[in-house]
């Protein structure tokens, strides 16, 4: 699938309230690879941290597809909603505390938390 496919694929993509995915294709860029898409993502979320929890905050994330092997509108689809999962999987790390100092075992932007949720990553699975 050429990149521009994708791109407009993007454009049709809705998800949650206050979640907006959109996609830029290289080709139209100046690094001209017709197989390169940037995909984004932001989100308006609640803010984990105890000095300012449940306020809304912007959130979002980046990643560069190569659409290179998306056969299908599914292939493609697929990518997008795993792009989701894994900013829905961040979001969860930073809220999941635990006791009454709201210990996070698993927060995304702490060594700890990197740590314990890399060596265990293996055993997550969605169904």
């Amino acid at each position: 699938m050429l990149a521009k496919d994708m791109e407009r694929l993007v454009e049709k993509v809705t998800y949650k309230r206050g979640w907006t995915v959109y996609a830029f294709a290289s080709d139209s860029a100046f690094l001209g690879d017709p197989y390169s898409l940037t995909l984004v993502l932001e989100a308006v979320v609640e803010n984990s941290s105890r000095a300012r929890y449940g306020q809304p905050v912007r959130a979002g994330d980046v990643k560069l597809v190569n659409t290179r092997n998306l056969e299908t509108e599914e292939d493609a689809l697929n990518e997008i909603l795993n792009f989701i999962i894994e900013q829905e999987v961040h979001e969860a790390r930073e809220f999941f505390k635990v006791g009454a100092d709201y210990r996070a075992p698993f927060h995304p932007h702490t060594e700890e938390g990197k740590k314990n949720y890399e060596s265990r990553k293996h055993n997550f699975e969605i169904h």
